[in-house]
C-alpha cells in the first residue's frame, strides 16, 4: 500500500484573480497549534471579529449571540476602518459545525448579495489546524472595476490579522 504525503505550501496567501474577472476573491491560510474547534469557535464569534480582522472596527449582532459562535440566519452589521466605505451587513448562509462557515454580505442599504466570506478550519494529520479565509466579490460584468485598492481585496493586507487571530487563539488554546 503506497503511503501519501501531505505537502504544506509556504505560501499563506494566494493573490486575487486576475483583473479581467468579473469574480474577485481573495484567500489567507494559516497554520495553528489550536485545536481546530477553539479555531472555528473563536473566528465564529462576532464579537473577536475586530480583535484579529483588519478591516474591521465594529462589529453589531442584529440577530443571533455576540459571545457565541454564529448560526444559521444570524446576522452581523460590521462597520469597517475605511470611512469611505460602507458598512457592511452579512447573513449566516452555510454552517457545518467546527469545519465550514459561509455569509453573504450586502453593503448597508443595499439589497444584492455581492460578497461572500468563507471560513475554513481542519485539523492535518499532525495535530495543528489549518485555517482559510476565503473572501469573494462579484461585479458587475463589463469594464474591470479597480477592487483591489480595497484592503480586504489584497491579501497581503489581511495576512497581519491572521497572524493576530493564530497569537490569540495559541495563548488561549494552544498545545
Amino acid at each position: 500500500m503506497a503511503s501519501s504525503t501531505v505537502v504544506h505550501s509556504p505560501t499563506l496567501y494566494v493573490p486575487n484573480v486576475p483583473g479581467t474577472s468579473n469574480v474577485r476573491f481573495a484567500e489567507n491560510r494559516i497554520i495553528s497549534n489550536a485545536k481546530h474547534t477553539a479555531v472555528f469557535d473563536y473566528v465564529t464569534t462576532w464579537a473577536n471579529l475586530p480583535k484579529w480582522l483588519p478591516v474591521s472596527e465594529v462589529a453589531k449582532v442584529w440577530k443571533g449571540n455576540e459571545d457565541a459562535p454564529a448560526e444559521m440566519g444570524d446576522v452581523l452589521y460590521e462597520e469597517i476602518k475605511d470611512k469611505t466605505r460602507s458598512p457592511k451587513v452579512y447573513t449566516v448562509v452555510v454552517l457545518i459545525l467546527g469545519l465550514l462557515w459561509v455569509v453573504s454580505g450586502i453593503d448597508e442599504g443595499e439589497t444584492v448579495v455581492k460578497r461572500t466570506v468563507t471560513f475554513l478550519t481542519a485539523p492535518p494529520d499532525d495535530g495543528r489546524t489549518f485555517f482559510s479565509r476565503v473572501f469573494q466579490d462579484v461585479r458587475q460584468y463589463g469594464p474591470d472595476l479597480d477592487s483591489t485598492r480595497l484592503s480586504v481585496m489584497q491579501p497581503a493586507a489581511i495576512q497581519p490579522g491572521l497572524k493576530r487571530l493564530k497569537a490569540l487563539v495559541e495563548e488561549r488554546w494552544g498545545t
